[in-house]
């Protein structure tokens, strides 16, 4: 929605508790609607006077700090429909005064704010209230007429606070309310009446603590009742209850489901057994992670659209248990112990699009025992104990609508799972990767776990993913290995300046010994420019020996499978082979040329020149002094040159699996097999 500027000056005295005035002018706007909405931000203190020449609309305080609603604000804006107060440290809330002239008022935020308590009636002087939030405060109690008079409102939200008690018909005036949180109290008795509540469709009241409670609903409304993790115990018992029941998280060993709820989520407590009516118009039913093993009861229902029984040990099934569940879309049977060996498991499930049966011990699967589902869009298979899929070759036929199947950590061979996934990836299905495993140091195809046999084939996982490190990472040798011979560069000059530093003050002597010791500073300089050339050229010796791997490229996709990973293999090892050869040969020649460099004759020869003019005597000792400890740090420079190069080739190799993901837009399936 787009927004002018105001004319209109709005101007804000502001009262400070020392005793100060300050004013401040408003930032307003106007909306298409031509409605007026006013921000005022910084406003501290106990008494604010507002002066307007407007008709406001909307206000909403930012970083402001005040104990109560300003006295003035509804006196002066009598127009108000939306005030925000939130995050205002606002601690007091005196309906009967502050709220006094809000006739028209709508909307009031005052969540996050030090709210500790809500007297009776404390909103009755805004009686056309459609919303309040109150969430985020320190209300601990809740007069039983709190709420008196607003008869218009729609949508409370109590979260987040420490209330402990509510009962009663406290929300008896609230003909028109819809939703009600009071979720992350601290209540251990809720009980209340909502028989005069006709229109709500929402009550939360989870994260709660709650040992005395019980709610009553009128006859024919439909509410979505949320009593999750309340630490209720023993059993439930719904005959009332229409819409949603939600009590996940909870202690509760029995249900009995008998009010027209068409969700029932109970997932996460202690059940062993749930009663539930069968003609109940039930279409999503949740009770994973129970301890149910009798299902008889609960696949009687058949408006189930959703049914979620993982976690739970259940018995054998066969034909007769989902036979009546014809409207089945989605069945999640994960961690419950099923085997898919009865080829009429499912035979009924026409209109199942999901189906997981994954963390299950299913060693084998034959598709055909799954030809009724042609509906079937995803399967999951994952951590089973599979080691083939049999008449995989006709999935397509079996399962025309497949679209998505998971397979990781089961017990496939290397090259059965090649095999498999390129079958898959011609018949475009979508097959989930565990992309965790590709950076790991388990046997994988493409993030799947499978397991090596001897033949080069099987094990293509480990040389494919070296292979393609190496030559992935070839392409940005260059920069890596002139960041280093920059480094090596920056090490020489700081030699040399450190070198000048030293010689400076027998560079004021003579003119004979400025020039010999100019003469000697000139070829050391000349002698590390050389080194660091030769550093340069071996370097970059070692990062052409990647260039092989572009020539294999060129006549890869060419090759059948096993001359593919006996040529990655060759390769892989001749690269090897060359990187260590050339680093040890580097550190060879480093170490000799180290050792031929004495730096004791050096220093004994500019010594014995300079020492022939008395006059420069304590100066060479020095000299001889500080440069007997440089020495040190050269050496330590030309072995950490050294380092860095044996680091970045153990880098290069040892971190081959992290860019597999990459090889894929230069290396596709269809290549690989």
């Amino acid at each position: 929605m787009s927004r002018g500027i105001f004319q209109t000056v709005l101007l804000v005295a502001v009262v400070v508790n020392s005793g100060e005035s300050a004013l401040q002018i408003a930032s307003c706007d106007t909306g298409s609607s031509n409605s007026t909405h006013c921000v005022f931000s910084n406003l501290i203190g106990g008494s604010i006077i507002f002066k307007s020449l407007a008709t406001v609309e909307s206000v909403e305080f930012k970083n402001s700090n005040f104990p109560k609603v300003p006295v003035t604000l509804f006196s002066t804006y009598d127009s108000l429909s939306r005030v925000d107060f939130s995050k205002c440290q606002m601690r007091q809330l005196n309906g009967k005064t502050t709220l006094s002239g809000a006739k028209k008022l709508k909307f009031l935020d005052m969540s996050e704010n030090n709210l500790d308590e809500l007297a009776d009636e404390v909103f009755s002087e805004a009686s056309e209230l459609v919303e309040v939030y109150l969430a985020r405060n320190q209300i601990s109690s809740v007069s039983l007429n709190a709420f008196a008079g607003l008869k218009k409102l729609e949508i409370l939200d109590l979260s987040f606070n420490v209330i402990k008690i509510i009962r009663g018909d406290i929300f008896w005036d609230l003909k028109q309310i819809k939703i009600i949180y009071v979720n992350n109290n601290a209540m251990s008795t809720m009980k209340i009446s909502f028989v005069n509540n006709t229109n709500l469709i929402e009550y939360d009241g989870s994260h709660n603590d709650l040992s005395d409670w019980s709610l009553t609903f009128p006859g024919k409304s439909k509410v979505i009742l949320n009593l999750s993790y309340c630490k209720l115990k023993n059993t439930y018992s719904s005959a009332a209850d229409k819409g949603d029941l939600i009590i996940d998280g909870n202690t509760v060993d029995y249900i009995k489901i008998l009010g027209q709820v068409t969700k029932v989520s109970a997932k996460y407590n202690k059940l062993r057994y749930a009663e539930i009516d069968p003609k109940l118009p039930i279409v999503t039913l949740e009770l994973a992670g129970n301890f149910l093993t009798d299902i008889g009861n609960i696949t009687k229902i058949k408006t189930v659209e959703k049914l979620d029984l993982s976690e739970n040990r259940l018995m054998p099934l066969d034909s007769s248990t989902f036979n009546l569940m014809a409207d089945l879309r989605v069945l999640n049977l994960r961690s419950t112990g099923i085997s898919l060996n009865d080829k009429d498991f499912l035979a009924n499930q026409k209109k199942l699009i999901h189906l997981d049966v994954s963390r299950n011990e299913l060693s084998s699967l034959n598709l055909r025992n799954l030809k009724t589902l042609v509906s079937l869009q995803s399967l999951f298979l994952h951590e089973n104990k599979l080691s083939e899929i049999k008449h995989l070759e006709d999935i397509k036929e079996i399962l025309p609508s497949l679209t998505t199947i998971s397979l990781s950590k089961n017990r496939f061979s290397c090259s059965y799972l090649q095999r498999m996934l390129q079958l898959l990836e011609n018949l475009h299905v979508n097959v989930l990767l565990d992309t965790n495993n590709l950076v790991s140091l388990n046997t994988n195809v493409l993030g799947i776990d499978c397991f090596a046999t001897d033949d080069v084939t099987a094990n293509n996982s480990k040389p494919l993913q070296k292979m393609l490190i190496f030559r992935e990472t070839a392409l940005d040798l260059e920069n890596r290995f002139s960041l280093l011979f920059k480094n090596i560069d920056s090490k020489f000059t700081q030699n040399f300046n450190n070198l000048v530093d030293i010689l400076q003050p027998t560079l004021k002597g003579s003119g004979d010994n400025q020039e010999f010791i100019k003469r000697v500073m000139t070829e050391f300089n000349e002698g590390q420019n050389a080194r660091a050339e030769a550093i340069v050229e071996k370097l970059t010796g070692i990062a052409k020996s990647f260039s092989t791997f572009e020539e294999f490229r060129s006549n890869f996709s060419s090759l059948k499978l096993d001359e593919k990973m006996s040529l990655i293999q060759n390769d892989v090892n001749t690269a090897k082979r060359a990187n260590e050869e050339a680093i040890n040969e580097l550190t060879a020649k480093l170490t000799a040329d180290q050792n031929s460099f004495n730096f004791d004759t050096f220093i004994g020869n500019i010594s014995d020149h300079l020492k022939s003019s008395v006059l420069h005597a304590d100066s060479i000792n020095q000299l001889s002094s500080n440069f007997s400890s440089w020495k040190y740090f050269f050496l330590v420079s030309f072995l950490s040159a050294v380092a860095v190069s044996i680091f970045f080739g153990v880098k290069l190799y040892r971190n081959h699996r992290a860019s597999l993901q990459l090889s894929r837009e230069h290396l596709t399936s269809s290549e690989m097999i």
